[in-house]
């Protein structure tokens, strides 16, 4: 009902009085419609693991609200959460989940938990801030959270907290008074001789910031790619950069990991021992990009093993015109062997390699969300540095842990279904009849044939593969034979019915319907044939400029129009509504419009 006001207007009236309020939330019955989908999803079944009722809990929808009543990380930690709320429903038993049989004397059972459920409680919000010391009074907080009767335990008392913590000191370690950590977190950072960090600082491992090089210029990557094409086969690659994976984004860091000759019967201590770690700093030097890593990227020969290819895949194709092959996923990887649960990189890393991480990764999204612009930072700070090399550094640990665990017909599968979701990425980026034509299930030849476009494969990068000889400064020469001009226009061929005069060319036609590229003028969609043919006659009466100030209605008329329906960018070019724009000399160039909807 609302479009029928104009933009600005308000509506009054019966619109008004009719208007659906905004829903508000409610936390109470948010609360009681999920105990009761708990309930329903338990009854049928004795019990539940954790990572399956939390999919469950997230095909009914919307799981945002669950953030406020229950906090935590992920979908499970906030459903664990919410279920340690309510002891007298629902029980707990090494992340199984079960319905609590009802009885008389279940009110005495729940009492007689109290102690254990309390220090589960406590020890699972430990692990949230990871391996660290955390504030007593920061710890004490999260109680607000906690099911009634443990929070009317302390009724707000810090000293009775501390008491709790210092009788508990099988499981907990008292610092000083003011601060605690878990007993073997404690144990471990001593094994180390090093320090147990606060919860607001950051653990570097030396044994990654001590592998990793960065490359800022083209002409010192030339001995590393090299050296990669001829005698490695396995390669971790991740990138970095500004809104990833949308049509404005670009990347700036690219990252490259690979481990060095490995004995037969290798351990994982033996590939952590052997990784060097690569960074090339694309911003400062877009040949980084555009000319070396191209040739490892297309590679065949070698495996690239990404965390989530899809973003980093259509990057690397929007900007570069680079198309992966031969990747391995690793979210595909875990998804197959464990479906349901979390997926994220260093939920991995701690799952496959064994090793506890920190928080570091979620509040440098934190401030990435903050400034998109993070990662143009330049000098990379000592933080940046280690959060894109650790990427690439787990990325290879994880793949030749996943590797041992699965048979040669699973890996070929989850190797199918990485290069599927990387071209699937890179589709978006196609035309919009080549996209519809791959929607219906045509393969690259059937495409190329109807349309003229075609994906490059690694032999369409042989004019890449060898290092220019010229300078930056130096003309540019042949799009094909340049290395520098990298995004070269896709094939098309010269429309029949123009005179070359203004240099239209027009792409192959499909089921009846076209698009031209003009280079002077690109034709608004949203235009009308009245608008468009306003000045069809005599084009040399169109204003010279908007600025001027209009004698009459018509001229007033032809401003705005002028003003309103200025030549489209080539971003625009890709609609739905498809035209031919033809141009003959017969009519003095006079345009006639064949308006055709797709």
């Amino acid at each position: 009902m609302y479009s029928q006001y104009r933009r600005g207007d308000k509506p009054t009236g019966a619109y008004m009085e009719n208007r659906r309020p905004y829903p508000s939330f409610d936390s109470e019955q948010y609360i009681h419609e999920t105990i009761m989908y708990l309930i329903s999803i338990l009854q049928d079944v004795r019990s539940m693991e954790l990572s399956k009722l939390a999919t469950e809990l997230c095909k009914r929808g919307n799981t945002k609200p669950l953030k406020k009543v229950a906090s935590g990380d992920s979908v499970e930690e906030r459903v664990l959460a919410f279920i340690w709320q309510h002891p007298s429903l629902f029980s707990v038993k090494d992340r199984d989940i079960s319905l609590r049989p009802m009885s008389e004397d279940i009110d005495e059972k729940i009492e007689s938990t109290l102690d254990s459920r309390l220090t589960e409680f406590l020890i699972f919000r430990c692990n949230q801030y990871g391996p660290c010391q955390i504030p007593i009074s920061k710890l004490m907080g999260n109680l607000q959270q906690a099911a009634y009767d443990i929070k009317s335990y302390f009724h707000n008392d810090y000293g009775r907290f501390y008491n709790f913590l210092r009788k508990k000191s099988s499981v907990f370690t008292l610092l000083d008074n003011e601060t605690v950590a878990l007993k073997h977190v404690f144990d471990q950072a001593q094994a180390q001789r090093r320090p147990l960090l606060k919860c607001d600082e950051y653990y570097l491992d030396n044994r990654v910031l001590e592998r990793t090089n960065l490359v800022r210029n083209y002409h010192d990557s030339h001995p590393i790619i090299d050296y990669i094409l001829n005698t490695k086969d396995v390669v971790a690659v991740d990138c970095e950069g500004v809104n990833l994976g949308a049509p404005n984004g670009y990347i700036t860091l690219i990252q490259l990991a690979f481990v060095e000759d490995l004995p037969p019967n290798f351990t994982d201590q033996d590939v952590a021992n052997s990784i060097r770690i690569y960074l090339f700093d694309v911003q400062h030097d877009e040949r980084l990009a555009a000319l070396s890593l191209r040739k490892i990227l297309a590679a065949k020969h070698i495996t690239k093993i990404f965390q989530g290819c899809s973003s980093d895949a259509g990057a690397l194709y929007n900007h570069y015109k680079i198309v992966l092959h031969s990747v391995f996923d690793t979210v595909i990887a875990h998804r197959q062997l464990h479906e349901g649960t979390k997926s994220d990189l260093y939920y991995l890393y701690e799952f496959y390699v064994g090793e506890v991480t920190n928080r570091m990764k979620k509040d440098i999204k934190k401030k990435y969300i903050s400034n998109p612009e993070l990662w143009t930072t330049r000098p990379l700070t000592e933080l940046l540095t280690y959060y894109a090399a650790f990427d690439v550094y787990a990325l290879i640990r994880i793949y030749f842990k996943l590797k041992s665990l699965i048979d040669e017909k699973t890996y070929e599968s989850i190797y199918n279904s990485s290069n599927g979701s990387s071209f699937g990425a890179i589709r978006r980026y196609l035309p919009f009849a080549a996209t519809m034509l791959y929607a219906r299930g045509c393969s690259d030849e059937e495409v190329a044939a109807e349309t003229g476009i075609s994906i490059p494969c690694e032999e369409d990068y042989k004019y890449y593969y060898e290092y220019p000889e010229t300078s930056e400064s130096s003309e540019k020469k042949d799009d094909k034979k340049n290395p520098y001009n990298i995004a070269w226009p896709a094939p098309a061929i010269k429309n029949p019915h123009g005179d070359g005069s203004h240099r239209s060319f027009v792409e192959p036609n499909l089921n009846g319907f076209g698009h031209v590229q003009n280079k002077h003028h690109h034709r608004n969609p949203n235009r009308t044939n009245y608008q468009h043919n306003y000045y069809k006659n005599d084009r040399s009466q169109r204003p010279t400029s908007t600025r001027q100030q209009p004698r009459n209605d018509s001229q007033q008329r032809s401003n705005r129009f002028q003003n309103q329906y200025q030549p489209r960018p080539r971003q625009y070019q890709n609609q739905q509504k498809w035209y031919y724009h033809n141009q003959s000399a017969e009519d003095g160039g006079a345009s006639k419009i064949s308006h055709n909807q797709y």
